[in-house]
Parts: C-alpha cells; structure tokens; sequence
C-alpha cells in the first residue's frame, strides 16, 4: 500500500511539472534547392550537372516543443522530408554500384531525405538590457537516405541511415516588442559517422491580435557529409526560404 502510495505521488508530481511548463507548436514549410553530390562504388556523380535535380521542392516540418516552467529547459521534437524524382539525358558516362550508365542514357533519378531532429537547450540569464536571448544545447539528428537510378536494364539504389548528434547554439535579440531576430546554428558532429550542419536566420514576428501566436521567416541551410570509404560518399546540400507559424500552448 505504501508503494502505491508513493508512486502515485511520484506520477502526480511529474504531471503537475509537465503541466506547469509550456508547449508549443510550430508549422513551418522550407522551399529546398538541393545540391552536391553522391559517390557509390563508382563515379562521383553531380546531383545537378549530372542528374539535373535542380528543382525547388516544398517541405513540411512540425515541431514539437516542451519548456519547463522555469523556462531554462527546452526540449523539441521535429520531422521533415524531402522527395525528388527526375528524368534527365546524361552528358557524361558514370559509373553507380558497379554499373555503368553510357553517355546519352536517360536516367530516372529518385532521391528521398528524411529528417528526425531530438534535441535540447539550455536558457542562459539573458543579455543586452534582456534582449540578447541565449540557448546552447545538443540535437541528434536521424537521417534516412534512399538513392536510386533507374535505365534500361539497370536498376540500382543506395540507402543509408545516418545517427548525427551536434551542439547547436540558439540566439535571438529583441528589437522591439513583438519583433525579433533569430539566428540558429548544429554544428560540431559528436561521433565518426559524419558531419551535419544546419544554420538559420530570420525574423520572429509576434502577432498581436492572437496571443503567444508569431510568424517566422527566414533561410535555412542543411548540409550532410557522410563517409563510408573511400568509395561510398554523401555530400548534399539543402537551402531555401523558410516560413512557419508559431503557437505556445
């Protein structure tokens, strides 16, 4: 019975704390343009003097978001993905898992990203007359790759998944009221699997007619490079325009 007890009080205790803080969720949306390049027992191909994967994709990222209620905590939950898929005349001869596609073949080229972010801050005593907000932290970064090129009688793929945990440092200065200026930054990739980084900056505007509501926008970078050896390599790049729109429940 006193265990009971006890452990009852223990799940009261940690939902009062969970309730105490503060929730939140953000809809944002990224117009990636994707760059670099993909080397898998072969060539190093080009995605976009090679492949012509030089379209402008839309992709969708919630975020999750939980602060204790001594608003020093933050911890955040994100997913996101992108998908290309394009069918291009190549110019050159390479060379994909061992096969070789000729010059002028026509190569159906699929490339799906997707993104699973966990990570945490911490909140610093703010600086600058309490304008200058600071929150350091470490986010690990899940990211499921899937490469294929498909022509006549060939039909290879390549499929990594890659644990990338970063620091990450978050600032964010108060102009006025209702009106702030973010800049976010993962970089130093703890581990030997390989290097993410991931960079943003934009402004943070409150809306005043609808409380703890606030529009973001901005531009984001994420850049990946993975090594499996000295023939498997995975160099990309994904930037673009950000918005999303902000509510803290």
């Amino acid at each position: 019975m006193k265990r009971k007890i006890i452990t009852s009080m223990m799940i009261f205790g940690i939902s009062s704390s969970l309730y105490a803080g503060e929730f939140g969720l953000e809809l944002g949306a990224q117009r990636i343009e994707v760059g670099g390049s993909v080397q898998y027992k072969g060539t190093k191909i080009d995605l976009k003097n090679d492949l012509k994967l030089d379209d402008t994709k839309t992709s969708i990222k919630p975020t999750l978001t939980y602060t204790t209620d001594s608003k020093k905590h933050k911890f955040f939950l994100n997913y996101e993905k992108s998908n290309y898929d394009k069918s291009s005349v190549i110019t050159r001869s390479i060379t994909f898992n061992n096969k070789v596609y000729t010059i002028g073949a026509n190569v159906n080229t699929k490339l799906k990203t997707q993104w699973y972010q966990l990570g945490y801050r911490y909140n610093f005593e703010p600086l600058v007359d309490n304008k200058l907000n600071i929150d350091a932290g470490i986010d690990l970064n899940i990211i499921d790759l899937q490469t294929s090129l498909v022509t006549t009688g060939i039909n290879e793929s390549y499929d990594v998944t890659a644990p990338l945990p970063t620091l990450a440092l978050d600032l964010k200065y108060d102009i006025v009221d209702d009106f702030a200026l973010e800049v976010k930054g993962a970089f130093m990739t703890l581990g030997s699997y390989g290097d993410y980084s991931e960079y943003y900056a934009g402004l943070n505007v409150g809306i005043p007619s609808v409380k703890n509501l606030s529009l973001k926008a901005g531009y984001m970078s994420k850049n990946l490079n993975i090594e499996s050896d000295s023939n498997e390599k995975l160099e990309l790049d994904y930037s673009g325009a950000y918005v999303g729109l902000a509510y803290k429940f």
